[in-house]
Order: C-alpha cells, then structure tokens, then sequence
C-alpha cells in the first residue's frame, strides 16, 4: 500500500507477489531467477499477467532487511492499476483470441515446479512429486468464460505427448484464484530441460472457437 500510494495512485487495483531463496544472502541473478520460479507457479503466474499498468520490483536478502531469520533473498513484485483507466487490454485481437505465458518463442522457462502456496495440485507434495512448467491460457476479455477442449505439449523434436493433469479452471480450482477467462495447463511430471516443445490448444471464449498453436523452449 504505502509503495503504490507513494506512486501517486489512490483508487486502484493491486496484488503481491513474493519469491524467496533460502540458504544464501547471495542477490547475483537471483531477480531473475526468482521472477522465472514466480512465472513456473500458475497462481502467482496469473498475478503477474494480468494486466497491471505499473510495476515495483523489490530484492533484498536478509542482511538488506536487518533479518535475525538466516540467510535468504527475497523478490516482491508490487502490481497495480488506475481502477478508472482499468487493466492493459488488447484492442486489436479478435474477440476469440487468447494470449499464452509461455508464448511462441519463449526461451529460458523453468522446467518444473517444486512448491506454490496456496498449492494448484491440492494433496500432492511438489517439492518431491513436481510437476512440469504450466501453460497459461488467458482471454483478454474480462469476464469471458474460456473453454479448452483439447490441449497437447509435444517435444519439438519429435517423441510422447507430454501427460497433462486436468486443465486448471475457475471450475475446479479449489483455491477459487484461477478466474473465468483464465487455464493453465499442467504436464504431470518436471519437463527436459534445454527442450523445444510444440503446444495446440484448441478451446473457446464465450462459445467462440479457437486454435493457438506455439512453440517455447526449457532452461538448464
């Protein structure tokens, strides 16, 4: 509150988004890395693309913040909008259009997900059963119901589809975070990493057919 007020903003839209390593007070190419584990999380994900207007991007460790608490770094991503100018919102995509994190040509994404809280896979331990990184589909349209039909993840390179859990929707989220116009997709075990992957989903937005075909590429 008191960053985004600080900005000059007084009727708005925000959220908060925090990563953290422990273990180290070491901050070299943790912001960076931090953000990618905040983008392999689908709930914090979804925080982070949902478009926000102005951004505050904060990394401390714990000497930064006078912690007694042992080594750690900490990334918190402050988001808002102007509730009278609203979110970001395309005005040149069709109405059955969906945008994706990753997108085509995404390079660098994590490979796997070891933990989020609240957890997307209610009854599963990620930091020893991971899953792999999710694929966000989002309409544009505020409010929209987003329907995926089909969906499939395949190795560029050629080789078995990619075993997905049921797609993630504001229908079965037992978190109530994902909303209508939001899914995630979410392969069922950690992806290779330096790997090449084909994704087709095929859905609708508000009884509209579409077909978004891409592909992105694992980190190390």
């Amino acid at each position: 509150f008191d960053r985004i007020t600080a900005a000059g903003l007084t009727n708005f839209t925000s959220t908060d988004e925090i990563s953290n390593l422990s273990g180290t007070n070491s901050k070299t190419g943790e912001g960076t890395r931090l953000v990618s584990e905040l983008l392999s999380a689908p709930y914090h994900a979804l925080g982070l693309l949902r478009g926000f207007t102005e951004a505050g991007f904060s990394l401390r460790n714990a000497t930064d913040a006078g912690s007694t608490h042992g080594p750690r770094v900490v990334l918190q991503v402050n988001l808002t909008h102007n509730n009278t100018t609203g979110p970001q919102r395309s005005t040149t995509l069709a109405n059955n259009a969906v945008q994706t994190f990753p997108c085509a040509g995404t390079v660098g994404t994590r490979r796997q997900l070891v933990g989020e809280s609240p957890n997307p896979v209610p009854g599963r331990d990620l930091a020893i059963n991971p899953t792999g990184q999710p694929v966000m589909v989002i309409s544009p349209i505020e409010f929209a119901t987003l329907i995926i039909t089909s969906a499939s993840i395949t190795p560029t390179a050629g080789g078995a589809a990619v075993a997905l859990l049921p797609t993630l929707t504001s229908l079965n989220d037992t978190n109530n975070i994902i909303r209508s116009n939001e899914a995630v997709l979410m392969p069922d075990l950690p992806l290779l990493a330096l790997t090449s992957y084909n994704v087709v989903v095929n859905g609708t937005v508000n009884g509209n057919a579409f077909t978004s075909t891409f592909a992105w590429t694992t980190g190390n």
